[in-house]
């Protein structure tokens, strides 16, 4: 075999090394672009809910001081009745304005409750996507890592098998090199 048909396979084989140490080295760092993208729209959206955890709390403060304004002007409606009708403000008509106050009240903390209640939603809708960004970088770091690893170790093995192909043509005595002495690579 003429020494530079040696070099064929040698050269084949330190190529497709190469690009198989490449590719997979660009593939994890798609990999790892696309657990960066992920991690920073969780992150986003964990921004998102703690903002609406804040915007509900606040509402909540807002409709339950809206139904206590209302309750009052309920009870001045109800008395400014009582006295126009010159009827008695007290005995019965006190316990049905009594009742109405606490079911009032009644109500305002149910709605101040319900607001508590949707903004412990968003927040733990933010914690869970807070986790979900911390796992797709900790998914970026390690795909990076990989990357790297793959490069390193694909190299090896193409470098370990053009060796292996060399040596098996150099047993056989065929030397791929110059009449100078010089490898034709």
């Amino acid at each position: 075999m003429a020494p530079a048909i040696v070099l064929i396979p040698i050269a084949l084989t330190v190529a497709a090394a190469a690009a198989s140490a490449v590719g997979g080295y660009m593939q994890a760092q798609a990999q790892a672009d696309s657990a960066d993208y992920n991690a920073q729209v969780a992150s986003n959206n964990a921004t998102i809910e703690a903002q609406n955890a804040q915007l509900a709390l606040a509402q909540s403060a807002a409709d339950t001081q809206a139904r206590r304004d209302q309750n009052r002007r309920i009870a001045g409606a109800m008395i400014a009745g009582g006295a126009k009708g010159g009827g008695n403000l007290t005995g019965s008509f006190l316990d049905v304005q009594k009742d109405s106050l606490i079911e009032g009240e009644l109500g305002a903390l149910n709605t101040r409750y319900a607001g508590i209640m949707q903004a412990r939603g968003h927040s733990v809708a933010a914690t869970n996507y807070q986790a979900q960004a911390g796992l797709a970088r900790m998914e970026a770091r390690s795909a990076r890592r990989a990357g790297t690893v793959g490069l390193v170790t694909s190299a090896i093995q193409g470098a370990s098998s053009s060796f292996s192909t060399y040596d098996r043509f150099a047993s056989r005595g065929v030397q791929p090199s110059s009449p100078g002495g010089v490898p034709n690579f």
